[in-house]
């Protein structure tokens, strides 16, 4: 039925649904369970596919993290190789905490 595809959506990664009993919810963040964010994953995608918070957070860091891969491969990036070096862990922390559910505003430092 339609209404009930408006109302639980799953996540299209992790399957997890977002129903609308749990919209009054709060998470950690303050944020209720049920922001869900639309990703189309190629160029032949007709349709958007739905995405959890969670998901959406993992995907930002590798896309990230893949992103700064490419610009330093193409030699944009005029820092020395240290700095470099720190900036790929940065990011790949990013990634890890990503995966492991912290939120997006934990910013660790790596020492320099």
């Amino acid at each position: 039925m339609v209404i009930d595809r408006v109302l639980s959506v799953a996540c299209y990664l992790c399957a997890g649904s977002a129903s609308r009993t749990s919209m009054s919810e709060p998470r950690l963040s303050g944020r209720s369970q049920c922001e869900m964010y639309r990703m189309r994953f190629g160029d032949s995608d007709s349709d958007n596919k739905p995405l959890c918070m969670h998901c959406h957070g993992r995907m930002v860091a590798v896309c990230s993290f893949f992103s700064y891969l490419k610009i330093v491969r193409r030699g944009l990036i005029k820092r020395p190789i240290a700095d470099i070096w720190l900036e790929v862990n940065r990011v790949r922390l990013q990634m890890w905490l990503a995966r492991s559910g912290a939120s997006p505003d934990c910013s660790l430092q790596i020492a320099a």
